[in-house]
């Protein structure tokens, strides 16, 4: 499983990457990188994706022995319990 946060903040666009920042072609060519190896046996999900798979298997609140599932769903997100 990978799990990357890109954000803006640390990309260079257009210009030569300072020290806290990264080339956006080296993005680009590690997303192309793992479309082509893995195109077959990964699922490239978005988070809505993936919301959508955990919502549809949680068990429904109450149904593990009469206690409540370790996740709580509220609104549009799972949210695990503290």
């Amino acid at each position: 499983m990978a799990f990357m946060i890109v954000h803006p903040d640390y990309l260079a666009f257009n210009e030569q990457p300072s020290s806290t920042e990264y080339s956006l072609s080296l993005y680009q060519d590690f997303l192309e990188h793992v479309r082509d190896r893995y195109k077959d046996t990964a699922w490239f999900a978005r988070p809505c994706d993936v919301e959508q798979y955990v919502r549809h298997r949680l068990p429904p609140e109450g149904a593990l022995n009469g206690q409540s599932s370790r996740f709580k769903v509220f609104r549009n997100s799972a949210v695990r319990k503290g």
